[in-house]
């Protein structure tokens, strides 16, 4: 069993290595662009592009999300034209209850997550989500993916501050893209997979523009999904770090009652936010207290 494990890991470096020194016109047409990203082509500089939300306006464009739980979401994104396109994401979305669903009872608990018990309403949670892929830095320079090329034929495509993935679609192609997730609404239920959910622009969802860069830092991978959750609940939420800090989650059929965040994660978090407050200086840090379950 050793043998064959040595075996697998130097074919597989031995086809990374083949792989980086093919010419580019040999490697496939279409990348997943690692694993967050499936079924899409590379950007096309000869054909046009479009802006998720303007497409789905359109109707060039459906978008169906799924949600996993309030860490994580699938966004399905289809060509519905009979017509080659680029397609520009943001690097931040939101996702919201599809109207439906708003007044469907869902009073259940679940055991890894915070406790829920004192909740009044039975709606699911909102979502911020966090784009895999899109670079920090943002603006028209931005290559976000694919070599997506800058200039200034794309100001006014790249939404919600500059940083945003692109990639290709031909007719009837969906894109199926992995997104990272933080709960915006304390005290209501998960949502799950069967539960119906639409993508929304992030900055018509959220109240704070904080968000954006939270969702940006979780995307990227530069904060922890706990750390980017404890800062999207003193922002978004209203709740003071003492607020938190007292999140619990259930454990042993409801007999236990231990903290959400460790130390570590809310420090981190308070580090994320005061870092990103200094961006945004006209909006004051939260101050109120949210009901908990201290």
């Amino acid at each position: 069993m050793m043998v064959r494990n040595h075996g697998i890991a130097w074919l597989a470096l031995c086809a990374g290595l083949c792989a980086a020194l093919l010419p580019a016109a040999l490697l496939p047409a279409v990348a997943t662009a690692g694993p967050f990203l499936k079924g899409a082509g590379k950007f096309n500089p000869e054909q046009p592009t479009v802006e998720l939300f303007a497409g789905l306006e359109a109707r060039q464009l459906e978008a169906r999300l799924i949600p996993k739980d309030s860490t994580a979401a699938r966004l399905f994104v289809t060509n519905k034209t009979g017509e080659a396109m680029n397609v520009c994401v943001p690097s931040a979305l939101a996702a919201v209850p599809a109207l439906a669903q708003l007044d469907f009872p869902m009073d259940f608990g679940q055991a890894d997550g915070p406790d829920n018990s004192q909740a009044s309403d039975s709606g699911p949670q909102r979502l911020g989500l966090g784009m895999p892929g899109s670079n920090p830095g943002g603006g028209p320079g931005n290559q976000p993916l694919f070599n997506m090329p800058g200039g200034p034929a794309l100001r006014g495509l790249l939404p919600e501050g500059g940083a945003a993935v692109f990639f290709n679609l031909a007719p009837g192609q969906t894109a199926q893209l992995r997104l990272s997730a933080v709960c915006l609404d304390y005290g209501k239920p998960d949502p799950r997979p069967q539960f119906a959910y639409e993508v929304r622009p992030l900055g018509a969802v959220a109240s704070r523009p904080e968000m954006h860069e939270i969702c940006r830092m979780l995307g990227r991978g530069e904060i922890p999904q706990k750390v980017a959750q404890a800062a999207a609940w003193h922002l978004e939420g209203e709740m003071d770090w003492d607020a938190v800090k007292a999140v619990k989650y259930t454990l042993a059929m409801g007999r236990l009652k231990v903290p959400y965040f460790t130390a570590r994660e809310l420090a981190d978090a308070k580090k994320a936010v005061e870092r990103i407050v200094r961006y945004v200086p006209e909006q004051p840090s939260p101050t109120s207290t949210a009901r908990v379950d201290r």
